[in-house]
């Protein structure tokens, strides 16, 4: 597991960017790799919602287009709940304090998501300091 703090939206999604480029070098297929949030991709809080494309794949939100290689799967950590991928990168994760939406428990079924590689991109490093039991 690695983790990274971005301080604003824009290089978070600049990291998510860069995160995707070394997987894709590393050999990863964008079928193997799935971008996780609380948040649906077109819901006001997501801060991927003006964006269609990640390191020059498409971002698809339907799993059958992201199982036919069609793009990176953007989804919900409690619709790819039993699901699995290769590699799994957390986005947009709110402090587990200032929110009801997102628990801790919502936290480890997206992490557990990930076969191989787990990336967590925050906003802050509140949810870090909580995850590490700090």
């Amino acid at each position: 597991m690695r983790t990274h703090v971005c301080p604003d939206v824009d290089q978070q999604f600049r990291k998510c960017e860069s995160v995707l480029k070394e997987l894709r070098k590393g050999g990863l297929k964008p079928k193997q790799i799935v971008i996780q949030s609380p948040f649906r991709k077109n819901g006001k809080i997501s801060s991927f919602k003006s964006y269609e494309k990640i390191a020059g794949f498409p971002i698809v939100t339907d799993t059958r287009n992201w199982q036919l290689g069609e793009g990176i799967l953007f989804t919900t950590i409690r619709a790819f709940k039993g699901l699995e991928a290769d590699a799994v990168i957390m986005v947009d994760l709110p402090d587990f304090k200032e929110t009801n939406v997102f628990r801790l428990n919502d936290f480890y079924v997206g992490a557990s998501r990930a076969k191989h590689v787990l990336e967590i991109i925050a906003l802050n490093d509140n949810i870090l300091a909580t995850i590490d039991g700090n």
